[in-house]
This record gives structure tokens, C-alpha cells and sequence, in this order.
């Protein structure tokens, strides 16, 4: 279905070791002849991300054009696991970036460790909205996963003197190099608050008057199809 959409970035290990050098240098802002293991971390996965992005505008090109019935998944937890595995092996390029990095003195595995889960859902319920993800980008659909972006996710339990305390689960410390920002685009979620009563065309009527307001703004990560061209 995509087969007459050619990606302009490269996948040879020598193009894939300049993407990545480049992002240590211009991302991570670091020399690209001193940089640790997070610090290549990150500028890996913004090379891969690159290559999301572009057959993600790829795919909304080509359904653009189709105008297919579209598909939207809501579920308030999603169970993603680690992008940077995942999406290496969905693009089909998983030896040509450990082949790019072991010339550059790391390793694919000890890079991947470096990344933690994200705190978006727990149990089986929010593994199975993260499968359904990846089956519909797999098999092709035009569809589109909305959920809460969490900023602790799930609390931590530590147990000190034989109690039980909940601390939360800061994930987002390091940052996500897979999301992207959509300041933007926000929405305004209203809590607590009051029932008033007020004149509506001369008639009383009840009314919510939120007591609290916040903003909540967008985040897209795009999640690839295995075998395919698709990132929905």
C-alpha cells in the first residue's frame, strides 16, 4: 500500500551514525566525542523518532487523499512498555542501528536499558489497549489512540517500619524523547465546583460553576506498524 512512498532519510549504518552524532551534538548538546550512555540514549532515539515522523506524515499524506472511514481507540491507560525496542523492530532496522553503534563503541542493550517504562497504564486491561495500538498500525487502519498522559503514573510503595507509604512515580524526570508537544493545542478540564441556581430565559435552572480549571495540553507519539509504512 506504501509502496510509493520513499523515505528520504537513510538506513545504512554510516547514515544512521551520522543521525545520531548529529543529534548528540544538536539535540543533547553535547560534543559528539564525549558523551555517555543516557546521553547516547537520547540522541538514538531521537534518530528513530525522526524516522517515525516521517512515515507518520507519510500515512496521514496517504489517507488524506483516500478519505477512509477513521478509527478512534480511547482507553485511559495504555501499557506501552519501552518505545526504542519496539520501534526499531516495527521500522526493520534493528541490526543497522547496532551495527552503527558498536562502531561507535556502544551497545544496542546497554542503550535500551536506559529507558524506563512509561507510567501510562498498568495491568492487562492498558497491555491490551497498547497491543490493539500496535495490531491496527500493523494491519493498516487509519486509527487514532486517545488516552491521559499521566505526569507521576502509578505510586511507588516502599515499606518502613511496617507500614505501608506511597511515593510517585516520577517518569517524566529525564524528559520523553518519544512525545511530542503540542502547546498549541489544549483543553480546558474542569473540577470540583458548586450547583447554582440562575435565570435562563426567565426560568430558574441549575448550574455547575467549576471550582478548579486546568489546562491540559496535547501530546502525540506515534506508534509504527510491524512490516509496514504505517504509523498511526
Amino acid at each position: 500500500m506504501f509502496g510509493l512512498m520513499d523515505g528520504f532519510l537513510k538506513n545504512d549504518p554510516i547514515s544512521l551514525q551520522k543521525d545520531i552524532l548529529d543529534h548528540v551534538e544538536y539535540t543533547v548538546a553535547r560534543s559528539r566525542f564525549s558523551f555517555d550512555d543516557f546521553e547516547a540514549y537520547q540522541a538514538l532515539s531521537h534518530s528513530v523518532r525522526d524516522r517515525l515522523i516521517e512515515r507518520w506524515h507519510d500515512t496521514h499524506l496517504y489517507f488524506k487523499k483516500k478519505d477512509p472511514k477513521r478509527l478512534y481507540f480511547l482507553s485511559l491507560e495504555f501499557l506501552m512498555g519501552r518505545s526504542l525496542s519496539n520501534s526499531v523492530i516495527n521500522l526493520g532496522v534493528r541490526d543497522q542501528y547496532a551495527d552503527a553503534l558498536s562502531q561507535l563503541g556502544f551497545e544496542f542493550e546497554v542503550l535500551a536499558e536506559q529507558e524506563g517504562d512509561a507510567a501510562l497504564g498498568n495491568g492487562g486491561l492498558a497491555r491490551l489497549s497498547a497491543c490493539q495500538m500496535d495490531s491496527l498500525a500493523t494491519l493498516d487502519f487509519p486509527a487514532w489512540g486517545y488516552g491521559l498522559r499521566y505526569q507521576y503514573g502509578l505510586f511507588r510503595q516502599i515499606i518502613l517500619d511496617g507500614f505501608q507509604h506511597e511515593q510517585p512515580d516520577y517518569w517524566l524526570n529525564f524528559g520523553n524523547p518519544w512525545e511530542i508537544e503540542r502547546v498549541h493545542v489544549s483543553y480546558a478540564v474542569k473540577f470540583y465546583g458548586t450547583v447554582e441556581e440562575e435565570l435562563l430565559n426567565g426560568e430558574k435552572c441549575k448550574v455547575w460553576v467549576p471550582g478548579e480549571m486546568v489546562e491540559a495540553v496535547a501530546y502525540d507519539n506515534p506508534i509504527p506498524g510491524y512490516g509496514t509504512r504505517n504509523t498511526d
